[in-house]
């Protein structure tokens, strides 16, 4: 009792109870505070992280905008918006909301090589899209079209090879080669040979070892600095400064070839182009691996969930069938875009299964700003993902149901309510592409396996077609089996 009452004590007692006041009168008095949401997303941001941890940070927030409304608070300093008025305010063309720091770890170890999609500077983005936005037109596309007919030939042809040996084909791993080996070429001018080996190769592998310590950074965004310190975080960050150095390696005399070359790529103006119209090696080095990481992962989970669930129900395999049955064997990318009943699925898979499923933050800008009734201080953190717009069962009943007829009758609202390749000026500069990719895949591939169904051998269930989602989502078990 005499040490409770000693003078050094009381004032250890206020000045606690003075920190404790003042730390809840600015938690309180934020502007996110008035936001709906958990209590505890008042004073942590750990709850968030503990989702994206264990996969599931998309289902969380959905499940937070079902129980609190179109916007919710996610931590002290971010908020989850779904509403697609909100989202045109937050993402739109004047780039006002600025992407927030999270995209930094896109950029790179070192944060000097921005690529298009990874800066955050108006002026850098700007510019970089001007110049690589031509090639991935839909008029220029069409000059790239041999190859991508010809690589998704090569990948059907090996299907058949590994059905006749094994009696089933893994989709997933697939249509990773292809995707894989289509952007390489377009982007290198030869591909990664991955169709060919039947098997990843050092490439690929270097794009994994990157993609796990990027992981790493954007849930603990300040690790990087103290990695040597943490031996099992070292060695991660160790392999991926290998597996960089190895990719920009590969980079450079990809870019230095193409200075000569006559065949046509991505960035073949670019390259040989003077003054203004010219892209420094660095940025092409980083919009390179941009292009890679972006261009393989999620256009090969988008064919892949599109195969598995057009194979959940027969008689609507047997629509597709009969539709790409019409193509002549050399078919042209505008003979895909005809066929009514494939196009709805390949949306309806784009909706349902949006290959990045999580969160595209933006920051609020100076001034602050009113987003869904609701006033948010300059710096806040807002962010919408395609997981939950996607979902908006005003716009779509049933919206967890693959329904691709919904389509047959697409109205504006419906097109508003889709954010699979975000919005504004920083839409998906690959959008088009991907489409391509995807629908002559998914022609040839249902020529080629009219009867093609689901699989329960190898122990495939549908619980390994479950997605895991991450900033980017996959199947839980790695692979998608099927039959013919």
């Amino acid at each position: 009792m005499d040490f409770l009452e000693a003078p050094h004590t009381q004032v250890l007692a206020v000045a606690a109870a003075l920190v404790t006041g003042v730390t809840v009168y600015n938690t309180l008095s934020t502007s996110t505070a008035k936001v709906p949401g958990p209590w505890y997303t008042k004073w942590t941001g750990l709850v968030k992280h503990y989702h994206t941890l264990h996969a599931n940070k998309p289902k969380w927030v959905h499940s937070l905008h079902q129980q609190y409304g179109p916007v919710v608070r996610l931590s002290p300093n971010e908020v989850s918006i779904s509403d697609p008025k909100d989202l045109k305010v937050v993402y739109n063309v004047k780039e006002s909301f600025i992407k927030s720091q999270f995209y930094e770890a896109f950029a790179g170890p070192h944060l000097n090589e921005p690529s298009v999609f990874s800066t955050r500077n108006r002026e850098s983005h700007r510019n970089q899209r001007r110049l690589l936005a031509g090639a991935m037109s839909e008029s220029s596309l069409k000059l790239l079209y041999d190859d991508i007919f010809s690589l998704a030939g090569t990948a059907i042809a090996r299907m058949s090879e590994e059905l006749s040996t094994r009696g089933v084909i893994d989709v997933a791993k697939w249509w990773l080669f292809y995707t894989t080996d289509t952007i390489g070429t377009l982007t290198f001018g030869s591909s990664f040979e991955m169709l060919e080996l039947g098997k990843k190769t050092q490439y690929s592998e270097d794009l994994a070892t990157l993609g796990k310590s990027t992981g790493i950074r954007i849930v603990f965004p300040s690790l990087f600095r103290w990695a040597a310190y943490i031996p099992g975080i070292a060695q991660i960050f160790g392999e991926a400064q290998n597996a960089l150095i190895r990719l920009d390696g590969y980079a450079m005399t990809s870019i230095k070839r193409q200075e000569t070359a006559e065949k046509e790529t991505l960035f073949s103006k670019i390259i040989r182009a003077k003054d203004e119209d010219k892209m420094g090696y660095s940025e092409l080095r980083a919009n390179a691996r941009s292009y890679i990481v972006a261009g393989s992962d999620t256009t090969s989970t988008t064919l892949t969930y599109l195969v598995w669930s057009i194979c959940g129900d027969l008689k609507m395999r047997d629509r597709v069938v009969e539709e790409v049955k019409g193509l002549s064997d050399e078919f042209t990318d505008a003979d895909t875009r005809q066929l009514k009943f494939l196009n709805c699925a390949i949306k309806e898979t784009l909706r349902l299964y949006s290959a990045v499923p999580a969160g595209m933050p933006r920051d609020v800008p100076a001034g602050g700003a009113v987003i869904g009734g609701y006033h948010l201080d300059a710096g806040v953190t807002v962010a919408a993902q395609p997981y939950t717009v996607n979902r908006n069962p005003e716009v779509f009943p049933n919206p967890d149901e693959f329904n691709p007829d919904r389509w047959l009758h697409e109205t504006r609202e419906m097109n508003d309510s889709i954010f699979t390749f975000g919005g504004g000026s920083r839409i998906c500069i690959g959008l088009h592409l991907a489409e391509m990719e995807i629908r002559v895949a998914a022609s040839k591939f249902f020529r080629e396996f009219p009867n093609v169904s689901r699989s329960s051998k190898e122990g495939m269930t549908p619980g390994d077609m479950d997605p895991k989602l991450m900033f980017l989502m996959f199947p839980a078990g790695g692979r998608c089996l099927v039959q013919n």
